[in-house]
């Protein structure tokens, strides 16, 4: 008898690792997309608002605003997304630029830059963390 149930929990088990293969691009889905929703909370806060003076029709928050994520695209196992500001302005905030009268200059904000930084240095941690959840259903 007791072999039985063994046999039978192995059979399940077996059908779970299956399963989890064959989900493997949702999986993988998944996590490109954590990632990337990770990255856009961090470049929308360290994004610049510019402020306008009291009563101006002007408001800020237009390059906060613009940040998207892309579509995710797998291209021979590799899972790729964008995080995209269409704003016209935003390289210049980025990376700064020359002042109007080209005789100084305003530093960039990095804001992009430094998010992707901060992401790369937690990934492992990150992708670690995700891949433990789905593993714990697979061997529950």
């Amino acid at each position: 008898m007791g072999t039985k149930s063994n046999t039978k929990e192995l059979q399940e088990l077996i059908k779970r690792i299956e399963d989890f293969v064959e989900n493997k691009d949702e999986i993988l889905t998944m996590l490109t997309n954590e990632i990337a929703l990770r990255l856009w909370r961090k470049v929308r806060q360290k994004t610049p608002v510019g402020k306008y003076p009291k009563g101006s029709s002007k408001h800020g928050g237009t390059l906060r605003r613009g940040w998207t994520i892309g579509e995710i695209t797998e291209s021979n196992g590799v899972y790729k997304v964008e995080i995209i500001n269409n704003v016209e302005y935003a390289p210049y905030v980025e990376f700064g630029h020359r002042t109007r009268n080209h005789k100084g200059w305003v530093n960039g904000v990095y804001m992009l830059t430094v998010s992707e930084q901060e992401i790369d240095e937690n990934l492992d941690k990150i992708i670690k963390q995700k891949l433990k959840k789905v593993l714990k259903k697979v061997f529950e």
